[in-house]
């Protein structure tokens, strides 16, 4: 699975804005848009705080971990 979707599901799943997490991410709303539509690479620092905020949420973000092969 692609980060894009990685992030967009749990998100989707605790019904989080783009904004809302923009915010939390300390990023620009866009940049999240980006993330989602697969147009920006991340690095393993975005993917550590994603990962955190999820937890926080009680939302399990290692079901996303694996890539499509």
């Amino acid at each position: 699975m692609t980060f894009s979707k990685r992030v967009h599901e749990p998100r989707y799943r605790i019904s989080m804005a783009r904004e809302q997490l923009a915010k939390e991410q300390s990023v620009a709303f866009s940049t999240v848009n980006r993330w989602e539509k697969g147009k920006e690479r991340t690095t393993f620092l975005v993917h550590r705080k994603v990962e955190d905020n999820c937890k926080l949420r009680g939302v399990v973000f290692k079901d996303y971990k694996k890539e499509d092969e």
